[in-house]
């Protein structure tokens, strides 16, 4: 009887571990906002003052008072 034990040992690298995909740092775009501070268009419109000479007309009546005796 011959007898033949072949014990295979195949010792199998460990898989090597792949180091964390990087985390990307977030875009943070913080934009300005836009404030356009729009200047009030104040027209100061000089009021027309029409001073109109005003005509005074001073009738002078004559009263004649007749007295008889």
């Amino acid at each position: 009887v011959h007898l033949e034990i072949f014990t295979a040992v195949t010792t199998t690298a460990p898989t090597t571990t792949k180091s964390p995909t990087t985390t990307k740092a977030p875009t943070t775009t913080t934009k300005a906002p836009t404030t356009t501070t729009k200047a009030p268009t104040t027209t100061t419109k000089a009021p027309t003052t029409n001073t109109k000479a005003s005509t005074t007309t001073t009738k002078t009546s004559t009263t004649t008072i007749k007295v008889s005796t």
